[in-house]
């Protein structure tokens, strides 16, 4: 009997993937879809709903096909459960590429685990987890999506029907993703990823920024003409007074009173121009502090996701590099392909 093993995070399924399992089952005795219980990216489902939407999603009459979550390397995986057979499934040379890596990883580590690829059937080739989590991520009700139809208990109601603004933190959890699933270079601690599409996700980091900034910047400007017009009746004031003490000077019995309203006009102006612009002042530092905590707060948040997902990579390809000189060496999954 002829076991194979079909893995994957799964992150949604969808029905290219049910197409390859299904095609699977004809040709091997049994299929074991593995979930990866732990895949080192974020996930909008949980491995239970992964398992759950499997099953669902099945055929009445595919007996041969079980589903199973596993952690740690696929090939583990294959020798604990019997299976001699790797199942996967390839769209575009892209996939050829990674797949032809994973490969012979896996046949260092395990030579006696032969992978099988199966091309994805022509309705399904543009199918990917990835696109349909960027399109949920802009408001799509995942109910109305193909890749979906038929599967229950999808989680088609987080955002309402209408969508939703994109903001930072959605476009970090995309560019997180793209890090996450990117080729890595065989023994260095560096990544293949699409340049176009980075640049494309940094276009919009731009473009979603500016708006808090600008509201912060337009707010700014307001309170600098807010000081700005202090000043100017400060100054008014100021001017007036003089011209009118330089009108009663030739009148000698109303010089002494003069000059007492003229230096408290002055006094009274010079303490309601100082009042303004400490005000317009604080405010004005107040706001700067905000916009500098807001600007702080995402960098930070930003240089964290970044960090965290790049020291994930740069440590699985350190455990490759240490296991090389013991024999086989190992690899690091791309969502579960280990």
């Amino acid at each position: 009997m002829v076991r194979a093993v079909y893995p994957g995070s799964f992150d949604p399924v969808t029905l290219g993937h049910l197409d390859i399992a299904v095609r699977a089952s004809r040709l091997f005795d049994e299929v074991v879809v593995a979930v990866y219980d732990a895949p080192p990216k974020r996930l909008l489902f949980e491995t239970a709903e992964r398992i759950d939407l499997w099953r669902g999603a099945l055929p009445a009459g595919v007996s041969n096909v079980t589903v199973v979550p596993y952690k740690g390397l696929t090939v583990d995986l294959a020798r604990a459960i019997g299976a001699s057979v790797l199942v996967r499934g390839l769209r575009a040379l892209s996939d050829f590429e990674y797949e032809l890596e994973m490969n012979l990883t896996n046949k260092r580590m395990s030579p006696d685990v032969e992978s099988v690829f199966l091309m994805s059937s022509h309705e399904y080739l543009y199918l990917s987890s990835t696109r349909i989590k960027e399109v949920w991520g802009l408001g799509h009700r995942l109910r109305d999506m193909p890749s979906l139809q038929g599967f229950p208990r999808a989680r088609t109601d987080q955002r309402t029907e209408g969508g939703g603004a994109i903001d930072i933190l959605h476009l970090i959890d995309r560019l997180d993703t793209l890090i996450s699933e990117s080729m890595p270079i065989p023994l260095t601690a560096s990544i293949v990823v699409d340049r176009d599409r980075v640049l494309e996700l940094i276009d919009e980091m731009r473009a979603a920024i500016p708006e808090d900034i600008q509201h912060a910047a337009d707010v700014l400007r307001s309170q600098e003409d807010l000081l700005n017009e202090a000043r100017q009746a400060a100054e008014r004031i100021r001017a007036e007074a003089e011209t009118a003490y330089r009108l009663k000077l030739d009148q000698h019995e109303l010089v002494q009173a003069a000059r007492l309203q003229v230096e408290t006009i002055v006094s009274q102006s010079n303490q309601k121009a100082r009042d303004l612009v400490d005000q317009a002042q604080r405010e004005i530092a107040g706001r700067r502090r905000e916009l500098d905590d807001y600007s702080l707060n995402l960098l930070r948040r930003l240089e964290s996701t970044l960090s965290g997902q790049i020291t994930a990579v740069r440590t699985g390809i350190d455990t490759i590099m240490q296991d090389a000189p013991r024999g086989p060496g190992g690899g690091a999954a791309k969502g579960g392909g280990l």
